[in-house]
């Protein structure tokens, strides 16, 4: 069994979440990620940090998807282009 890294002790889900996207983003295994917490039937009631909100991951995509509309053909192999 591992052991559990200490930053996670006394802390609820939500921080859990939180602290464990914003590795994956800081450490470049996504992109970008959303962390937030909803009441049912009322939406979203907190994102604890504007760098995993909706707004940001939502730019994050426009971005991204500029970038790979930026390119020219040839960057692409034969046949993966989307018609």
């Amino acid at each position: 069994m591992f052991p559990t890294d200490p930053v996670f002790n006394d802390t609820g889900y939500l921080d859990r979440y939180r602290i464990l996207m914003q590795r994956l983003v800081r450490e470049k295994q996504y992109d970008a990620a959303v962390v937030a917490a909803t009441v049912r039937d009322q939406g979203v009631a907190d994102e604890p940090v504007f760098d995993l909100s909706f707004a940001n991951f939502e730019a994050s995509v426009a971005a991204r998807l500029a970038y790979i509309k930026a390119l020219p053909e040839e960057a692409f192999p034969e046949g993966t282009l989307p018609t």
